[in-house]
């Protein structure tokens, strides 16, 4: 058992899954109109815009990777309108109050 799992290992090694890396440009590039759109106003701080930014541009590509695609899919998109405008409701409710 021990003798299949180690070539296993070792083919793994010699001949590594293709990995698929996202295009993150284009994933930010989609999360930024996203939040222009539900934005309209510029009401978010520099600081807000940032986290709101990293924080739905990495779980995008998280899961995009997790899938092994490279590219945005209708799902992927519907996720980003969904985190940000959340996101964005959120920080706009903190500010007034």
């Amino acid at each position: 058992e021990r003798a299949a799992f180690q070539a296993a290992a070792l083919a793994r090694l010699r001949n590594p899954p293709e990995r698929v890396v996202p295009d993150r440009l284009f994933v930010e590039a989609a999360v930024e109109l996203r939040i222009q759109e539900y934005d309209v106003l510029q009401r978010l701080t520099q600081q807000d815009y940032n986290e709101l930014m990293d924080e739905v541009v990495a779980g995008t590509v998280g899961r995009m990777t997790d899938e092994r695609r490279a590219e945005l899919h209708a799902g992927d998109l519907e996720l980003i309108q969904q985190r940000v405008g959340v996101g964005v409701d959120a920080c706009i409710a903190r500010y007034e109050q």
